[in-house]
């Protein structure tokens, strides 16, 4: 499965307000997010949020085209 996907990194602190998207093949992105990316292929929802203490991580499925 050769999904591509939208990661955005959101900051809490030190770059707060500073977001930083790039697109990743679904392989990439399942070396440090395999749970959300089985998540995201598996069912409707095209995106997921994960959280930790420097902020937030989004990983949203681009269209196909």
């Amino acid at each position: 499965m050769s999904s591509d996907f939208k990661v955005t990194l959101t900051h809490d602190s030190g770059d707060a307000g500073v977001n930083r998207s790039f697109n990743m093949s679904a392989i990439e992105v399942e070396v440090h997010f395999s749970k959300e990316v089985k998540i995201l292929q598996n069912s409707p929802i095209s995106a997921v949020s994960v959280k930790d203490e420097h902020g937030t991580v989004t990983i949203e499925k681009r269209k196909s085209s």
